[in-house]
């Protein structure tokens, strides 16, 4: 009597059933026929015969308007003889293409923060997407390499989606957050800079993700930005105060603000020793500037994919051209510019040649220093 009744409800059910089927196994290159049907909906447990079953494909059809019969040419057998295919049913059409899907997919293989477990979870719901043919599809066209993932969370926990939902809490309920952070030691262990007991108090503005990672954009108690990297935050918690006075964020172009910070994450280093000239403070740093620039005219993706649409060339002669741009000055700019070698030459600001000259130069001395004593 038990099994009755079950099998009573899961009848009840065999619509949505038979919906599950149609994504799971069907798409625009993969039917199913009459007989393939039923074998899949018995093997759930779902006895159907075939008027029913005629009458639910039907019932699906006028509710999703994406399930297609198709019909195939007639075939010759050895006998001669001619016989017709079955026809085929399948979804023609879903939310998103296997293109999309994809590039979902790809997207999320490329944030290293995310430990590989996590992410194999997240490229497993997106793959219920489209069909398990498409699925395994575009699992083969994924290059062997995902990219590298962030030592942390290969060898310890996943922090960073409880991260990014904790820290959008704060910005909803206008409040600030109160966490940890860390850095590596040469053994790769987590060490934090100050006490460790020591907390950060942030007011978060924003989330950003670039180069693969996610950051938190927030101001601190003296209204200076701060940047974080979602991921090195522990014991992040949301506090009950309310979030410090912040600037008018609708006024702020985010996209140049990120474009402007190479790298985004700022550390500040507490010294009681004087540091290496090559290292020392840069009171230009992380200051916007209007730059202009020579390079040599193979670098013109170079220069669009670090700047975008927001700056402007124009040809000098037939092996350079100037570029014009607005970008922050600091270390990461610096390392950008002398990775092109003589490729590239600021024009201005002067100050700027001067003291990439310069950082240029001790840097060269002290390889220098260590080439002599070796």
């Amino acid at each position: 009597m038990k099994n009755e009744s079950m099998l009573a409800f899961r009848n009840k059910l065999k619509m949505l059933y038979l919906k599950d089927v149609f994504e799971r196994n069907t798409d625009v290159n993969h039917g199913l026929s009459h007989k393939e049907l039923k074998e899949l909906m018995q093997e759930i447990g779902i006895d159907i015969n075939d008027r029913t079953l005629r009458d639910d494909i039907m019932a699906l059809q006028d509710y999703m308007q994406d399930v297609d019969m198709e019909l195939t040419d007639n075939i010759k057998h050895e006998e001669g003889k001619e016989k017709a295919h079955p026809i085929r049913y399948k979804i023609s059409k879903r939310l998103f293409t296997p293109t999309e899907v994809k590039l979902l997919m790809e997207s999320v293989r490329g944030i290293h923060s995310l430990s590989n477990e996590q992410t194999e979870i997240l490229l497993g719901k997106l793959s219920t997407l489209c069909s398990l043919a498409e699925a395994a599809q575009i699992r083969n066209e994924f290059a062997v390499n995902g990219g590298f993932k962030a030592y942390w969370h290969n060898k310890k926990h996943d922090v960073l989606l409880e991260n990014i939902e904790l820290i959008d809490q704060a910005i909803r309920e206008n409040r600030r957050i109160r966490f940890k952070y860390f850095w590596y030691k040469v053994t790769l262990e987590p060490t934090y800079p100050r006490d460790p007991k020591y907390r950060h108090v942030i007011s978060p503005l924003v989330r950003v993700y670039e180069n693969g990672f996610y950051y938190l954009v927030g101001l601190d108690e003296d209204g200076y930005f701060r940047h974080f990297r979602l991921d090195r935050m522990t014991d992040v918690y949301v506090t009950l105060k309310k979030r410090f006075p912040k600037p008018d964020l609708d006024k702020i172009d985010w996209v140049k603000y990120v474009n402007s910070h190479f790298g985004m994450e700022m550390k500040v280093r507490f010294r009681k020793k004087k540091p290496h000239p090559a290292y020392d403070v840069n009171l230009y740093y992380y200051k916007t500037y209007e730059v202009k620039m020579r390079f040599t005219r193979d670098l013109v993706g170079a220069v669009m994919d670090q700047f975008g649409q927001d700056v402007w060339l124009h040809r000098e002669d037939k092996g350079h051209f100037v570029a014009t741009f607005t970008a922050q000055y600091n270390p990461q700019f610096v390392a950008w510019v002398l990775g092109f070698g003589s490729k590239v030459r600021i024009l201005s600001p002067e100050f700027m040649y001067k003291d990439i000259w310069r950082y240029a130069h001790y840097t060269g001395e002290w390889h220098k220093i260590r080439d002599e004593d070796e």
